[in-house]
């Protein structure tokens, strides 16, 4: 077994600690861990948070202090000032990475998305959204907000034809699961619908009172009937199904009084 294996396998299996928290790497992969880390997503949140910063008129102090105010107390000036410059090595490396939790209260802070800060759209150049990966960073979001596919490049094989610049063939797209995003964003779309085409109808009715002549009320209450009609047999039909769904998935969908109610509703269909 190659070197190279027998160190991942080692990574994976070693025995844990006795307290259960972190397992006891042998040296191969501490080694493994440091070298080949690649900090290019780091560097870009540093860089962003940095412009952000700067486009507040804040000091690194400042930041921290908000950082702080938001429940981040370790997120003091040295470590600001140290995810921002990485503090590099010898060889000019990344020290220190950023993790998840300082994205989000960073981003918090800054008053961005997190998502901003890692794949930056202020710019046309292509960021890394994954090791040795680069893509424009409107593709980048979506992939990293579950909307579209991976933004990579299908990989071809077998005979090239310099004509048209293809390959015999390629190999499939990864496909992502979106499954429970695109049933809540669904869900959410829906309960829009839901709640516009109610409003629409209290409208009617309001403009319905205050009609002028009796044509005028009766297109108005008419226009009513059909929004509380077309709400009921199909905004809350399909809204019903689609809570279904979320749930035989094991996920809770948002609740409110209104979305209780159409669930018993739903249950006595």
């Amino acid at each position: 077994m190659p070197m190279l294996q027998i160190a991942l396998w080692l990574c994976q299996y070693w025995p844990v600690r006795q307290d259960r928290t972190l397992p006891i790497l042998p040296e191969e992969c501490k080694q493994m861990n440091v070298e080949g880390a690649v900090h290019e997503m780091s560097d870009t949140v540093a860089r962003e948070m940095q412009w952000h910063r700067n486009r507040h008129g804040w000091t690194r102090k400042q930041l921290a202090e908000r950082c702080q105010e938001l429940g981040a107390d370790w997120l003091t000036f040295a470590a600001i000032t140290s995810i921002e410059t990485g503090r590099l090595d010898e060889n000019g490396r990344r020290r220190r990475g950023v993790t998840v939790d300082e994205l989000a209260v960073i981003a918090r802070a800054l008053l961005v998305p997190p998502v901003v800060l890692l794949f930056p759209v202020r710019n046309e150049t292509d960021v890394t959204w994954s090791p040795a990966e680069k893509a424009h960073p409107w593709y980048a979001i979506r992939w990293f907000s579950g909307e579209g596919r991976q933004p990579v490049k299908p990989k071809g094989g077998g005979e090239y034809d310099p004509a048209t610049g293809l390959y015999e063939w390629y190999e499939e797209e990864p496909k992502d699961n979106h499954e429970q995003l695109d049933l809540l964003r669904n869900h959410e779309r829906l309960t829009r619908a839901w709640v516009e085409s109610e409003q629409r109808a209290i409208n009617a009715h309001r403009f319905a009172e205050l009609a002028q002549s009796p044509e005028s009320r009766q297109a108005r209450l008419i226009e009513a009937d059909g929004e509380d009609l077309y709400r009921a047999q199909v905004i809350e039909r399909d809204l019903i199904n689609v809570r279904r769904a979320i749930r035989r998935l094991g996920i809770t969908p948002p609740t409110n009084e209104e979305l209780d109610q159409l669930d018993r509703k739903g249950t006595n269909q």
